[in-house]
C-alpha cells in the first residue's frame, strides 16, 4: 500500500467525526533539527517550510477551513543579520510557492495573508506579500495566516490603540466588551481557534495568538521538530482533538437526556 494511499485512508477515517475548523501551528524546531543533522541552519528552515506545504495541503484535505502559523517574531527580528536576511529570502520563496498559478492557494482556493507588522520586513517581501495577499483576497472557502513580525501583546496593544481611537469619535464604554475587541484583532473574520500545536516537545505560547485561545481551544504539544512534523502527527493531534470534543460533550448530553426524562415524568405524573 502506496503512502498517497495510507493518506487518504487516514483523512478518510478523521472525517467520519468533526474536525477543526482552525488550526494554529508554532512551528518550532528548525535550527535543532538542523544542528541534530549537521547541515545548515538555513537548510533546517527550507525543510520546515516543505513541512508547512505538507501539512496546509493535508489540512485541507481533511476539511480543515483555516491555518495560521507562527513563522517570525519581533523577537526573532533581533538575530544576526545575516540569518535574518536567510529568513526573509525563505519566505520569498514561500511565497512564491504557495501562491503562484497552479500552486497551493489556488488548487484550495484559499486566501492568503500575512499577520504582523510588514513595515518590519524589507521592501522586496512586503511588495510581495501586498500582492499575494489581495491576487487571493477573493477566495472565501480556506485560508492560510502566516504570522510574520508578530507577537500576541503586539497585536492585543494594536487592538487596544484602535478602539481608543474609536472611543474618541463618541464610541461608549459599554460598547467596549469582548466581542468588540476580537473584531479588532487580525483574526477578525476567522473561526475561533479550535487546536493549536506546538511542536519540539517545548512547553510555552511564545506570545502566539494569546488572545485567541478560548476555553474550548485543545492545546497540543508534540515531541517532533517541526521538519519532521508529518501526516501521521496531524493524523494524531486531530484525532486527539476529536476525542476530546466526544468527552466533553458527554456530560452535556447527560444533562440534556435528564432533563427531558424529568420533564417527561412530570407530565406523566399530571396526567
Amino acid at each position: 500500500m502506496g503512502f498517497q494511499t495510507i493518506r487518504d485512508e487516514a483523512i478518510n477515517v478523521l472525517k467520519q467525526g468533526p474536525v477543526p475548523q482552525h488550526i494554529a501551528f508554532i512551528m518550532d524546531g528548525n535550527r535543532r533539527y538542523a544542528k541534530m543533522h549537521g547541515v545548515p541552519l538555513v537548510k533546517g528552515h527550507y525543510l520546515g517550510a516543505e513541512a508547512l506545504s505538507d501539512v496546509i495541503k493535508a489540512c485541507f484535505l481533511c476539511g480543515v477551513k483555516g491555518v495560521t502559523v507562527y513563522a517570525l517574531s519581533l523577537e526573532n527580528l533581533k538575530r544576526s543579520k545575516e540569518q535574518v536576511n536567510q529568513l526573509m529570502d525563505l519566505f520569498k520563496f514561500q511565497i512564491t510557492e504557495l501562491c503562484k498559478p497552479g500552486g497551493l492557494a489556488e488548487r484550495f482556493q484559499s486566501s492568503f495573508r500575512i499577520l504582523g507588522q510588514l513595515d518590519k520586513v524589507d521592501d522586496d517581501l512586503r511588495a510581495r506579500f501586498v500582492e499575494a495577499m489581495e491576487n487571493s483576497r477573493y477566495r472565501k472557502e480556506r485560508f492560510v495566516n502566516i504570522c510574520i513580525a508578530y507577537t500576541s501583546r503586539d497585536e492585543i496593544i494594536r487592538a487596544m490603540r484602535t478602539t481608543v481611537g474609536l472611543s474618541r469619535n463618541m464610541l461608549s464604554s459599554s460598547h467596549i466588551t469582548d466581542h468588540f475587541l476580537t473584531m479588532q484583532m487580525y483574526t477578525a473574520d476567522d473561526p475561533a481557534v479550535d487546536l493549536l500545536v506546538r511542536t519540539s516537545g517545548v512547553r510555552r505560547l511564545s506570545d502566539f495568538l494569546l488572545w485567541q485561545c478560548h476555553e474550548d481551544t485543545d492545546i497540543q504539544i508534540v515531541d517532533s521538530l517541526w521538519p519532521e512534523f508529518g501526516i501521521s502527527d496531524l493524523f494524531m493531534v486531530i484525532l486527539r482533538w476529536q476525542r476530546k470534543k466526544a468527552r466533553d460533550a458527554r456530560p452535556k448530553m447527560e444533562k440534556t437526556t435528564s432533563v427531558d426524562t424529568e420533564k417527561r415524568s412530570t407530565e406523566f405524573t399530571t396526567l
